[in-house]
């Protein structure tokens, strides 16, 4: 749980006192527990947000090639965002063993 009144790194997530300036780990400047609960809002908000499946006549553009376990799990992981996704053989049709 964020405490709006004390300080956090937004990198690491750890947690100061409200007056220390910086991350001992990270070095970055840290954000009022205010800050980062806004910033946690906002995110949550975006991927309510976000349409989920691929819809029929909407633009497909190929984001990864690779081996096809590979992107079952990049699929995986976009799903689990709330992200459409589709795993294509290029060139379509079958594989050599049809």
């Amino acid at each position: 749980m964020i405490d709006p009144d004390l300080k956090y790194c937004p990198k690491c997530k750890d947690e100061y006192r409200a007056e220390i300036e910086l991350c001992a780990a990270c070095g970055i400047v840290l954000l009022l527990g205010s800050d980062m609960m806004a910033a946690q809002n906002q995110t949550d908000a975006m991927k309510n947000s976000r349409k989920g499946a691929i819809l029929p006549g909407e633009d497909i553009i190929p984001i990864h090639k690779g081996a096809l376990n590979e992107l079952k799990a990049i699929e995986k992981e976009l799903e689990s965002e709330n992200i459409g996704s589709l795993i294509n053989k290029e060139g379509g049709g079958c594989s050599s063993s049809c």
